[in-house]
């Protein structure tokens, strides 16, 4: 389809010539596959299987209320990704899922009788096989509630 694209004084020139037949390869590229990734105009029933591919489906995936929840979620994720499993990743999580700021409490193994935390069953003291996991403490409505995650 490209052949009549180039004048003559290019078409003898090798570079042009190869990048002619570049453009050839662009009349056979399926685009609809790379229409899934806009994610404010992709169907509904396509956020499950994004969900999955950008491993959103352990991270609060079922907490997210609302479609543009969802959308938002599957937006940040390639940043979010990057931060992985660190404090800030799980704060941006949590404050994007509308719970707004919260209580990180790591290496809940290492913790020790020292008078800092309280003795109140949200701590795990002195446990070495315990040591990726933290606490998040949310504020709900005058009460506690704890979510314990693996990192």
């Amino acid at each position: 389809m490209s052949k009549d694209l180039l004048p003559p004084s290019l078409a003898s020139d090798l570079r042009f010539s190869v990048l002619e037949s570049l453009l050839d390869r662009f009349d056979v590229l399926q685009v609809e596959a790379a229409i899934v990734y806009l994610v404010d105009i992709v169907d509904s029933s396509a956020l499950d299987a994004l969900a999955e591919q950008f491993s959103l489906k352990e991270d609060g995936w079922q907490l997210a209320e609302s479609e543009d929840a969802r959308r938002a979620m599957i937006k940040s994720a390639i940043e979010r990704h990057r931060f992985k499993g660190t404090e800030w990743a799980v704060r941006d999580v949590i404050r994007s899922l509308g719970f707004g700021n919260v209580e990180l409490i790591e290496h809940i193994g290492r913790l020790s009788y020292n008078g800092i935390r309280s003795y109140n069953g949200h701590m795990v003291y002195g446990d070495p096989s315990k040591w990726p996991v933290y606490r998040v403490l949310l504020q709900m409505t005058g009460r506690r509630c704890c979510v314990t995650h693996w990192k």
